[in-house]
């Protein structure tokens, strides 16, 4: 197949990111089919990473966390999640590790929570059968993490919509999905199949805040009025300066071959005005309102080969910018064809096949995620998804319209994102992920599974792709702190401080100043170097003796400077 296919004017770059080879278990393999994966992310934490003394000690930390689930269907036990924890001022890995999942939780999940002891959680989201009970439905856990790694809590198995099945109803949905907003707040979709004529199924909603001790506070469900189990594969998230939650899926037509993608929204002050309660482990009614619709269309050809694949539609909605309401939702349109629909800033739906002359070689498990700036800005939408006739992960990006490549070639720039071609006996098995990282963006996480050889077992692997003036999954040989040099002078420092940039073009720069408990002490952005000294020195008159960390951004690259007051 791939001898037949033509260039066509499309260039291919090869990574050089060199991939991250996440931590598994010697005695767990990944095998048939995989379910799902799924990674977050969140940079300078606030993490007690502990003393020699067993005491507290608080550091600001970058937290990475990934999971997946697999079938499972010949005994082995696949499912897991994997933690890995790195210093944001040297981007050494403190801790990692691995623990696995039992085989009855289906399409995890995961986010990060922190409680209001400052405790962090990984909450995983999952859908399956709750063994003891024999309850089938969707639930989430809680493992704390701490400066001894990631451990199970009792937390478990808390129901977010449950039932007791029977030999005759023992249906349920399939994909589950989950946005978390600043450690404090997250959003859970999913859909349930049909049960009876009263409850017929379809796609819920609950949201879960931080307040108190695990397991926090969850309110009631809210189903998505007049959709039924005909709706399958829902992804949420948080949109519009997360004023808004936004929910893409599919729904299957009379003719099972065609199906419509709809893309639909709520303030999210409607799903958080409803009773929240301590999560009881029983079923909560769900509450029907309206919601609106942002779109309707793009009837496309169904095949049954990914009819039961959770995996082949994404949504990603831009955060933070409250005035701006963009969305994009990716998903595989027919055997070859990955295509994208887009709100662009001209308030406009815009349509795009992503794959083009890809078309031959089965396009698969597409993925997207907007990337923006540590500086604030807006740049591009990022798409990968699996090409099975390269056997490659392929990446491409479109601008903020979704109408036009980035770089504009014909018909575009694709970026090949793993290392080297493996053989994957199906496609179902190459399900990638990919999440930008929150708070200071450093840029897109993505993760991946491949084989280690003809077969099985399988690893996973993770890139975290920096922020470049085109997201390419390469690295960029032309960075700005590559050519100058960043100091701090003098350093230690008594009653003045110069930050000193060489070669200086007046470009404006951001800096961030924090102890070594990870409180902010002073965030600048778009600022000049001679406000930034100004404001610089004004806060170091205000210091104790101490060691500080700077972090300065300019040119949407990253660069960590310590200082010492004495």
């Amino acid at each position: 197949m791939f001898s037949s296919f033509s260039l066509n004017a499309q260039s291919f770059i090869a990574p050089v990111i060199p991939e991250s080879i996440l931590p598994t278990a010697a005695d767990v393999a990944m095998q048939s089919k995989i379910y799902n994966t799924s990674s977050y992310s969140y940079e300078d934490v606030n993490f007690n990473i502990g003393t020699d003394d067993g005491g507290d000690f608080y550091a600001a930390q970058d937290l990475y966390v990934y999971a997946w689930s697999s079938d499972n269907a010949d005994g082995m036990t696949g499912n897991g999640i994997t933690f890995r924890r790195k210093d944001p001022f040297t981007g050494i890995t403190t801790d990692e590790g691995f623990i696995q999942v039992p085989r009855n939780k289906k399409y995890l999940e995961v986010g990060l929570l922190q409680a209001d002891d400052n405790k962090v959680y990984v909450i995983m989201l999952w859908n399956g059968i709750k063994n003891i009970t024999f309850q089938k439905g969707t639930f989430y856990d809680l493992f704390e993490w701490n400066a001894s790694g990631l451990t199970p809590t009792a937390d478990s198995n808390i129901a977010i919509n449950s039932y007791f099945f029977s030999a005759a109803n023992v249906s349920v949905g399939y994909r589950v999905s989950m946005d978390c907003r600043n450690l404090k707040e997250a959003v859970f979709c999913w859909e349930e199949k049909w049960k009876s004529a009263t409850n017929p199924g379809g796609i819920f909603l609950k949201t879960l805040k931080v307040s108190g001790p695990p397991p926090f506070l969850t309110a009631k469900n809210i189903k998505i009025s007049g959709v039924t189990d005909e709706y399958h594969y829902p992804d949420v998230a948080y949109a519009m300066n997360d004023s808004l939650v936004r929910v893409a899926f599919k729904k299957v037509n009379a003719d099972p071959s065609i199906a419509t993608i709809m893309v639909v929204n709520t303030p999210y002050n409607t799903l958080t005005s409803l009773p929240y309660t301590p999560t009881p482990d029983v079923i909560s009614p769900p509450i029907p309102v309206a919601f609106l619709t942002d779109f309707v269309g793009v009837d496309y050809v169904h095949y049954d080969i990914y009819a039961y694949s959770p995996d082949q539609i994404s949504l990603d909605a831009l955060e933070g910018f409250p005035e701006i309401d963009l969305w994009s939702v990716v998903y595989k349109a027919d055997e070859a064809n990955i295509k994208s629909i887009t709100k662009g800033t001209d308030g406009l739906i815009h349509e795009k096949t992503l794959s083009y002359a890809l078309e031959e070689l089965n396009n698969n498990n597409p993925v997207v995620a907007y990337q923006t700036l540590a500086t604030g800005g807006i740049k591009s939408i990022a798409f990968v998804w699996y090409c099975a006739g390269m056997k490659k992960y392929v990446s491409t990006q479109l601008d903020l319209d979704g109408s036009a490549f980035i770089s504009p070639t014909v018909p575009g720039t694709y970026f090949f994102v793993n290392q080297g071609i493996f053989a994957l006996p199906n496609y179902d098995m190459a399900i990638p992920t990919m999440s930008r990282n929150h708070l200071i963006r450093r840029g897109i996480l993505t993760a991946y599974p491949i084989s280690t050889g003809v077969g099985v077992p399988f690893d996973m692997r993770a890139k975290l792709v920096p922020n470049a003036p085109i997201l390419s999954f390469k690295a960029n040989g032309n960075l700005p702190f590559q050519e100058q040099q960043i100091s701090l002078y003098p350093n230690p420092c008594t009653e003045f401080i110069q930050l000193e940039i060489s070669n200086y073009n007046n470009n404006k720069i951001s800096i961030k100043v924090t102890d070594l408990q990870g409180k902010t002490l002073l965030n600048l952005e778009n600022q000049t170097l001679a406000n930034v000294n100004s404001k610089l020195n004004q806060l170091l008159s205000k210091l104790q003796t101490g060691l500080y960390n700077l972090a300065i951004i300019s040119d949407d690259q990253l660069k960590i400077l310590k200082f010492t007051k004495l």
